[in-house]
Parts: structure tokens; sequence; C-alpha cells
């Protein structure tokens, strides 16, 4: 459970940075934690106190990070320890699917991007994410990965 709560909070925090540079460079218009805080705030932007709105957003992608990187691990150990990097890009992957194709369809938070690029970008986003879940696991999860399973 240790490893996925890391794992999750790694590929997040390289996400998150990743994400926050190409905001920087204006290639995207917002990033994950907007995101995330619409779904309690609404439009974060426009919630008074724009500290509060990215804090409860970060708190919110931190939280479905952890989640996913615990969902990673407990499928690498049902699918082997094998291949650890393109099984983290491959979850990126799905995640960008669920997510961004199914559940952000539902208008679960307002704040979203529209310009295929952005979605793309966003894209490109995820598969870091799953990249750093895989990579991560590899480098401190061989250890605490649970042998009997991994047979």
């Amino acid at each position: 459970m240790t490893l996925g709560i890391v794992s999750g909070l790694a590929g997040s925090l390289v996400k998150n940075l990743v994400a926050f540079i190409l905001e920087q460079l204006k290639l995207i218009d917002c990033v994950f934690c907007e995101m995330a805080g619409g779904l309690f705030l609404g439009n974060p932007v426009y919630q008074g106190s724009r500290f509060l709105a990215t804090l409860i957003g970060y708190l919110a992608d931190s939280t479905l990070s952890i989640i996913l990187g615990v969902s990673f691990v407990y499928f690498i150990e049902g699918t082997g320890n094998r291949f650890l990097v393109i099984k983290g890009v491959s979850f990126g992957a799905v995640v960008w699917f669920l997510i961004f194709g199914g559940v952000m369809s539902f208008g679960v938070s307002p704040v979203r991007e529209t310009h295929p690029v952005h979605i793309l970008l966003l894209f490109l986003l995820h598969l870091i994410f799953g990249l750093s879940l895989g990579l991560t696991v590899e480098w401190w999860g061989q250890p605490t990965l649970d042998r009997e399973k991994l047979k």
C-alpha cells in the first residue's frame, strides 16, 4: 500500500510540474488541480480565495493520484513485474481515456480543456504520469512487491 501511495504522489508531482511548465508556456489553459478543484467548487478561479481553491484542487488531485498509484501496484502484483515502464505508460493512457473520455464527458467539473491540441497535451501528461508510476515501482518497489503473487 505504501508503495502505491508513494508512486501515485511521485507520478502526480512529475505530471503537475510538466503541466505547470506547459501552462506557463500558454500551451494549456488549466492544470489538473483546477480541474480537480472544479469537482468541489465549480470553477475555482471564481470562488473568492484562489489560494484555498488551488489547495482544495491539489488535495483532490493528490487523492486521485494516490488511488491510482495503489491500483497500479495491485495491477502489477496481479500481472507480474516485467515491463513496468510499458505497463505504467499504458496505465496512464487508460486513465486518460477513462477520466477525460468518460468521467469528464459527464460534466463533473466545469473546468476542462476543449481545444484538441490541449487534449493531446493532457494525453501526454497522463503518459508521463504512468511513466512515473512505472519508474517509481521499478526503482523503489522491487523489494516490497509481494513475491508470491509475482511468480
